[in-house]
């Protein structure tokens, strides 16, 4: 018999089948790896991002109220800015809570001891280094009294510090004097002169001691806007909303002031949903907010709470 030198035909058909078959696995197994490792870097972009807003908003939430001890009341506040003089700032509250509805920031009201919303508002105090000693007057100062100080440290201008003098609806004309507790408008300074005024409006004589630090008092807001976190702040008035991180799309705030905790939850995307929409998730909160196309995104939820002992 004759030997056979080479494959038949059905033999051939046969292993070209099998190779189809197994390009095909192959095909779909990296298909697959490639739709889940972009599916794990979205994630972790969404991880990243959340963080980065958790990270920038505890900066201002450690140091809301600093400084501030003898008026954490809302009413003592508003006393202490001056509230019902003309040009006064705008100041009621050391942190307030706000929703989105009817208009971007309305302030929300308690429900069941809680404070939830949208948005939130931050007073927070910065240690500026200018230290001041008194050179006049008596330890106790009485409503609408001014006092002189001498400048010990620091940059003799104010402005370096971000601090100026004479604009009373100007938050960046006032500062916090820690041993004291209280706010004080800057009425006048030069060199290494100046003059604090307590306002009129508050109620009792406050004691000032010999030397104190002034303390930078900044306003900030925060909300999502368009996909973005953005924030602004008030000087004598409102600054326009600066993006701040992208991939946001929804705050949820959570404020209980007999506990003082602050809960934040932060909804991040990091890009499209690469296998189908996305249910809910499950850590986000049951009352906030929540729209159909953000199941088409590649979900995360950060999460972050404060017990604030300054308030």
């Amino acid at each position: 018999m004759r030997r056979r030198g080479g494959f038949t035909l059905v033999e051939l058909l046969i292993g070209t089948l099998l190779a189809s078959v197994m390009g095909l696995v192959l095909i779909t197994w990296g298909r697959w790896f490639l739709l889940v490792f972009n599916r794990s870097s979205c994630w972790l972009l969404a991880y990243e991002r959340g963080q980065r807003v958790l990270a920038f908003i505890e900066s201002k939430v450690l140091r809301t109220g600093l400084g501030l001890s003898a008026c954490r009341e809302d009413a003592a506040l508003r006393q202490a800015f001056a509230r019902g003089v003309y040009n006064a700032p705008s100041v009621s509250r050391l942190l307030t809570v706000y929703q989105d509805k009817p208009t971007l920031m309305t302030p929300v009201t308690e429900e069941d001891g809680v404070f939830r919303g949208t948005a939130l508002g931050l007073l927070c105090a910065y240690p500026s280094g200018l230290m001041a000693r008194r050179s006049d007057g008596d330890a106790e100062v009485t409503p609408g009294a001014t006092i002189n100080f001498t400048l010990l440290s620091g940059d003799v201008k104010l402005s370096r510090s971000g601090f100026q003098a004479g604009y009373m609806r100007d938050l960046a004309s006032w500062c916090a004097l820690p041993l004291a507790g209280m706010p004080f408008y800057i009425t006048s300074a030069s060199t290494r002169k100046l003059s604090l005024t307590l306002a009129s409006t508050v109620g009792l004589p406050i004691s000032v001691p010999p030397v104190n630090e002034l303390y930078l008092l900044q306003y900030a807001r925060f909300c999502v806007l368009n996909g973005q976190l953005c924030f602004q702040q008030m000087d004598s008035a409102w600054s326009p909303l600066y993006p701040r991180e992208e991939g946001v799309l929804a705050l949820w705030v959570e404020w209980r002031p007999e506990l003082r905790v602050l809960d934040l939850w932060v909804l991040t995307s990091g890009g499209p949903a690469l296998f189908g929409g996305a249910a809910r998730l499950h850590d986000w909160p049951p009352e906030a907010p929540w729209r159909d196309d953000f199941g088409q995104h590649t979900l995360c939820v950060a999460r972050a709470s404060w017990r604030l002992r300054n308030l």
